[in-house]
C-alpha cells in the first residue's frame, strides 16, 4: 500500500508573502488609517495600555478598600451599631476578595488555541496544503483529537476549522485570531481593554461574575463617596474642586487634604467602571443565555445554537451556575466542553461569504 506524500510548506515564504502583501495595502479611508495606526504602530503603545490599566485596577481597588472600612462605613453608617459596621465591613472585605479572585482569574488564565501534535482535523485527498473549501471534518468521540476519514454529507452545517495563517495553527470553530493577544483565542467573546485581556472560553465565567461585583462595589461605593463628601468638604469646596486636574494640581500644592482628592478619584473611577460593568454584565448574561458570542454578533456570522438556556449557562460557568456569584465555583464544577466541539451550533447558510467571516 503506497502512502501519499505529504509535501512540506514553507512557512518563511508564507511570512514573507503575508507581511508583504499587508505592506502593499495602504488604507484610504480615515477609519482605515485609524485602524492601521492602532493595529500596527500602535502595538507597543497597547501594551502600555494593558499595564496602566491593571496598575490603575490595583491602586483602586487596594485604596477603596482601605477608604471604605477606616471612613467611608464609620461615616454613613455612623448611626447604626458597631455589629452592623462590622458586618457591613466584612461584606466590604468579601466583595474585594471575589472581585480580586476573578480578576485574577481573567487576567492570568490562558485563552489561546492550544497546540498540540494530535491532528484534529483531516487532510482530504488531493490537497495536502489545505483542506478543499468545504470539507468539515467529522469529529468522533474518544478519538484523543483524531478523526475520521468519512465526510458526512448531513453535517455540512457545521461550522468548520479554519487555518489561521498568522499563528500557523489550524483553528477550531468559534475560535479567532486577536491583533492585540496576536494569538488565536478559543471561543472568542472580546477583547478587554480594561482587564488587558481577550474574554473566551476559558475565563469569561470569571469575567461575568466580575462584571458583577463591579456594578455592586462601583455603584454602593460611588454613593458612599459622594455622601462622605457631601458631608464632610462640599462646604468649604468650589466646583471647580471636583474636575480632576483641579483636585490633582491643589493636592500638590499643598491646598487639599490627600484623603479628600483620594475620595474625589475614587467616585470618578466607581461611577464609571460601575456604569460599565452595567452594560457588560447584562450584555454577556444575555448572549450567554443564547449561546452566542459577541464577536459573532458584531461580525453577523449567521448560525444558531440549539441549545436550551440551561444547558448554554452551564457551557459557560458549569453545573450550578448560579453558584459562581456565590463563591469560586469554578473549583467544584468545571465546565463540561472543550472549546473546541460545539455540536448544537450550526451555520444557517454555508456559503463562501459565511466561511470568510468564520
Amino acid at each position: 500500500m503506497e502512502l501519499p506524500v505529504t509535501t512540506r510548506v514553507n512557512f518563511t515564504s508564507v511570512d514573507n508573502s503575508i507581511s508583504g502583501h499587508y505592506n502593499d495595502m495602504q488604507p484610504t479611508s480615515l477609519m482605515g488609517k485609524l485602524r492601521d495606526h492602532y493595529y500596527n504602530k500602535g502595538k507597543p503603545k497597547t501594551a502600555h495600555a494593558k499595564h496602566f490599566a491593571r496598575c490603575l485596577f490595583l491602586f483602586e481597588a487596594f485604596t477603596q478598600l482601605y477608604t471604605t472600612l477606616t471612613h467611608l462605613i464609620p461615616y454613613c453608617y455612623s448611626e447604626y451599631d458597631p455589629w452592623t459596621q462590622y458586618y457591613l465591613k466584612v461584606l466590604v472585605f468579601y466583595m474585594f476578595a471575589m472581585a480580586m479572585a476573578n480578576w485574577l482569574c481573567v487576567t492570568l488564565y490562558d485563552t489561546s488555541v492550544p497546540r498540540t501534535r494530535d491532528r484534529p482535523y483531516l487532510f482530504a485527498s488531493g490537497s495536502t496544503d489545505s483542506p478543499p473549501e468545504h470539507f468539515i471534518p467529522r469529529l468522533e468521540k474518544n478519538q484523543n483529537g483524531h478523526v475520521s476519514s468519512e465526510y458526512d454529507s448531513d453535517e455540512k452545517d457545521r461550522m468548520p476549522w479554519k487555518y489561521c495563517e498568522i499563528c500557523r495553527l489550524w483553528a477550531p470553530p468559534r475560535a479567532h485570531h486577536c491583533d492585540f493577544c496576536k494569538v488565536c483565542i478559543l471561543k472568542r467573546d472580546h477583547h478587554c481593554f480594561f482587564v488587558g485581556n481577550c474574554i473566551g472560553f476559558r475565563n469569561q465565567r470569571y469575567f461575568v461574575v466580575l462584571s458583577l461585583y463591579m456594578v455592586v462595589i462601583g455603584l454602593w461605593g460611588g454613593y458612599l463617596t459622594a455622601a462622605y463628601i457631601a458631608g464632610n468638604y462640599w462646604a468649604e469646596a468650589t466646583c471647580w474642586d471636583f474636575l480632576l486636574p483641579v483636585t490633582i494640581t491643589k493636592l500638590l500644592l499643598g491646598y487639599m487634604d490627600l484623603l479628600y482628592a483620594l475620595v474625589i478619584f475614587q467616585s470618578y473611577c466607581l461611577w464609571f467602571f460601575g456604569s460599565v460593568a452595567v452594560f457588560y454584565f447584562l450584555s454577556q448574561m444575555s448572549i450567554i443565555a443564547q449561546g452566542l458570542t459577541l464577536y459573532e454578533l458584531a461580525k453577523n456570522i449567521p448560525i444558531k445554537n440549539n441549545s436550551r438556556v440551561s444547558q448554554n449557562m452551564r457551557s459557560v460557568f458549569g453545573d450550578f451556575w448560579a453558584l459562581n456569584f456565590l463563591f469560586p465555583a469554578q473549583i467544584l464544577f468545571k465546565q463540561r466542553e472543550d472549546g473546541t466541539r460545539w455540536e448544537c451550533v450550526k451555520l444557517l447558510h454555508n456559503n463562501n461569504n459565511v466561511k470568510q467571516s468564520l
